[in-house]
């Protein structure tokens, strides 16, 4: 019961995926999408069957990634990963690559296929965040980055034991 108050998500049946579409207009606030796009994820990996619907309903919101908030396109991604859907990668890559992506969400596309585990590290440096370059030294902020590094594997490495 606990853990239904904490986490209101863990209790829905699975309705499927229509009424939690209901949101995702202009006339919502973006938490209230971002909400409905969670308890998509929510349903979706907690009920096996729904997986697929789920899935292809979060696909569907981010398929307006170009006129969507790039926060809630976010959040949107970071859902579908949750799922593991491989299968939207290159809808996913094309919102990042259109610069529609919050980066402060889930990070970058590099970040996106290390946590859907097609790549083992990153090949590149992550991308320094806005608010970042605009308060740090150069020297200070090669030290975050480095923290940041080791704290994502640290992470990625706890997540894939969760998963096995």
């Amino acid at each position: 019961f606990r853990d239904r108050r904490r986490y209101p998500t863990a209790s829905i049946d699975p309705v499927g995926p229509k009424p939690l579409l209901r949101p995702f207009n202009n006339a919502h606030p973006p938490f209230a999408r971002i909400a409905a796009a969670q308890a998509l994820s929510e349903i979706g990996r907690q009920h096996s069957e729904t997986r697929e619907a789920c899935v292809e309903a979060l696909a569907s919101i981010l398929k307006s990634y170009a006129t969507t908030d790039e926060m809630i396109n976010g959040f949107v991604i970071s859902f579908l990963v949750k799922l593991q859907a491989v299968e939207k990668l290159p809808l996913i890559q094309k919102a990042f690559a259109a610069d529609r992506v919050d980066l402060l969400v889930m990070g970058d596309f590099e970040d996106v296929q290390i946590q859907l585990g097609l790549l083992d590290k990153r090949r590149t440096p992550p991308p320094p965040t806005p608010i970042v370059l605009e308060f740090v030294s150069e020297d200070l902020l090669d030290e975050l980055l480095t923290l940041s590094r080791h704290n994502r594997e640290k992470k990625e490495k706890a997540w894939s034991k969760q998963a096995r």
